[in-house]
């Protein structure tokens, strides 16, 4: 019969726990929404995105949003969706007179957004 120290089982149970810990957070039914947007004026943060008739991913493509455009958000569906591991609602918004809806994900929460160099590669600020 092995009699383990204090420090050794200390150790063990430690080690046990970082290990586990991780795994229930990353296998965990519950995801919260990442953020809720209001109505108004925001910048996209990914390109390209596709404007849908619909909010969701098997509607039809009615037009395309690239890095740094400018789009206004007239109504929050309501209708969230995971998508690359983001809870996010889907949004009407209106780009150049088009209506149609955008996944949350790719829309910047600031406004701000400015070219860092010729290669015309874009930061946006969170």
């Amino acid at each position: 019969m092995y009699i383990i120290s204090i420090r050794v089982y200390m150790k063990l149970y430690l080690t046990a726990i970082l290990f586990l810990l991780p795994l229930f957070y990353i296998y965990s039914d519950e995801t919260e929404l990442a953020h809720d947007l209001e109505l108004g004026m925001y910048r996209m943060l990914d390109y390209p995105v596709n404007i849908r008739s619909q909010p969701n991913t098997s509607s039809t493509i009615i037009g395309r949003l690239q890095l740094n455009d400018e789009i206004e958000i007239i109504e929050n569906t309501g209708n969230p969706q995971i998508i690359e591991g983001v809870l996010q609602n889907w949004y009407k918004i209106l780009f150049n007179n088009t209506e149609g809806y955008i996944w949350g994900g790719y829309i910047s929460l600031n406004s701000w957004a400015f070219q860092t160099d010729i290669w015309t590669k874009y930061l946006l600020l969170l």
